[in-house]
């Protein structure tokens, strides 16, 4: 085992993030030529994955980098030296106003201030390490390698500005996360789901109730395009008689606030075209009337998500159905209209998704 290589572990997509670019860059200008680092991509940047890379390398030690949301203001990285056998965490925290390139180099710095003067005696960068070690002690401790560390960082230095600490506890078992119950959840690009559907006018009838179901390919842990079914049925009081509507869906899905280490709820927006379909059924005098009509149409939804388990998610949204166009319904050999399906309807869905 070559105790000068450096393996980087980042999800999938991030290697070309500038933040990523410029972390290789830096890490390299604070370890020196002695180290050769190698950037990895892995769908599950976990611990478990981390140690097999570490492995199938010969590296001498590990980072896993896991950005906590979307917009890469908060970090979390883990080393892991193969000859102690040991983990050491440190939590980092960006203003908005910090570029990628500036938090890439912090957290390159990073990785020089923590790593081992005993595997290659690597040199730190000389601000990093100077943040590091000036950083008080938790409870009047003193710090340790294995104690994570958290502090504020300013976009015009290299290195995390000394801030408040705390403590976010003992450094994980191989395997962990960074705290017990706190890995990041692993990325299921494909998930599937069902769901309860419900419907109401708004100004005519269009109330309902039915299911549906969706398939959705995650290009990001944000970011996902989706398909769908789904059929509800309510009653036209006025005929007497029923409106079953179907409808087919494509769309996308954003995810602004999501599912991460520390939290196991999301809300993101749903957008979809439609193409709906309404069968009116009656029966007047004894005798059994039905008529259809396809509409384009389009939604708009708020959805929340909670996480169950690591593959299952109970997921719920609230928003607007629009059909390009209303609905008459005429009655009689004179076709007397007795009532107009609105265009606009509120919809709330609620149902679970399982992620592969």
């Amino acid at each position: 085992m070559s105790a000068s290589i450096l393996a980087i572990v980042v999800a999938v997509g991030e290697a070309s993030n500038p933040a990523t670019i410029a972390l290789n860059a830096s890490a390299q200008e604070s370890l020196g030529p002695e180290t050769s680092i190698l950037l990895v991509e892995a769908v599950e940047p976990t611990n478990t994955q981390s140690l097999r890379v570490e492995r199938e390398l010969g590296a001498g030690a590990v980072v896993v980098l896991v950005w906590r949301e979307a917009a890469h203001l908060h970090a979390v990285l883990r080393l892991h030296v193969a000859k102690s056998n040991r983990w050491i965490t440190r939590e980092i925290g960006f203003s908005p106003q910090d570029t990628l390139e500036e938090r890439g180099r912090t957290l390159g710095f990073t990785i020089g201030s923590v790593w081992p003067e005993n595997l290659t005696g690597a040199r730190s960068h000389p601000e990093a390490r100077s943040s590091v070690e000036k950083r008080p002690a938790v409870a009047s401790e003193p710090p340790t390698e294995d104690r994570p560390s958290t502090g504020r960082v300013s976009p015009d230095l290299k290195a995390p500005r000394p801030g408040p600490p705390r403590e976010v506890g003992p450094a994980p078992a191989p395997g962990a996360g960074v705290a017990a119950g706190a890995e990041m959840p692993p990325f299921r690009p494909v998930r599937i789901g069902i769901s309860a559907v419900g419907a109401m006018g708004i100004g005519g009838p269009a109330n309902g109730l039915g299911g549906g179901a969706e398939g959705e390919l995650f290009l990001t842990r944000a970011l996902g395009v989706r398909v769908g079914a789904s059929a509800r049925i309510g009653s036209i009081s006025e005929l007497p008689g029923n409106d079953l509507v179907s409808s087919l869906t494509a769309g996308l899905e954003w995810w602004p606030l999501q599912i991460s280490a520390d939290r196991r709820m999301g809300i993101g927006l749903r957008a979809d075209a439609l193409a709906l379909h309404h069968q009116v059924s009656a029966t007047t005098g004894g005798q059994a009337e039905s008529q259809g009509r396809f509409l384009p149409g389009a939604d708009l939804l708020v959805v929340g998500a909670l996480r169950l388990t690591s593959r299952v998610e109970f997921v719920a949204g609230l928003g607007s159905e629009m059909a390009f166009g209303t609905t008459e319904v005429r009655m009689g050999s004179t076709h007397q209209t007795v009532a107009t399906i609105p265009a606009l309807r509120e919809i709330a869905e609620a149902g679970i998704r399982l992620g592969f």
